[in-house]
């Protein structure tokens, strides 16, 4: 995949368990091989991180990535969803490193507590899913909350 290939970030609402991400994995490398723009197939990749994560990702410098290619690779990921019982499409979850460096997935209210408490600050490493290139994967997808677009989301008491 180039570094201009076009990604779209789905976060799990929980962490996966390890035979969900065996299972899920199938199915997506199965749709990966179908995924396609008005009857061309699409030079794709499918990944799961972190047992949180799925990234979808298109190089459309080879096939342009249409609205309908999107809305098929969407509708997959909420049956998947359905199938496993889990949202990829909630918005009110944040995904950051947490204390023991371990990858942690909660609500906004919890991650405001976390902050409360000084569990969370400035310097944690927060998930932003907002990326839309292969490029920003790699270089802005963990950010410090502090520089991150989530921290306007937040009550920070100094």
């Amino acid at each position: 995949m180039t570094p201009t290939s076009k990604v779209w970030v789905y976060q799990s609402n929980r962490k996966l368990t390890p035979t969900e991400v065996e299972k899920i994995k199938a199915q997506t490398d199965e749709f990966e091989k179908e995924w396609d723009s008005h009857g061309k197939i699409l030079t794709a990749n499918i990944s799961i991180f972190h047992h949180l994560f799925i990234v979808t990702m298109a190089d459309d410098d080879i096939t342009h990535v249409g609205g309908c290619s999107i809305d098929k690779s969407e509708s997959f990921l909420k049956k998947l969803g359905k199938s496993f019982n889990i949202d990829f499409f909630d918005r009110r979850t944040i995904a950051f490193i947490n204390q023991n460096n371990e990858v942690e997935v909660c609500s906004f209210d919890d991650f405001q507590t976390l902050l409360d408490q000084g569990k969370v600050n400035d310097e944690t490493i927060v998930f932003n899913n907002m990326v839309r290139t292969k490029n920003e994967l790699e270089n802005n997808w963990k950010v410090a909350f502090g520089k991150s677009w989530h921290k306007r989301m937040f009550s920070v008491t100094a």
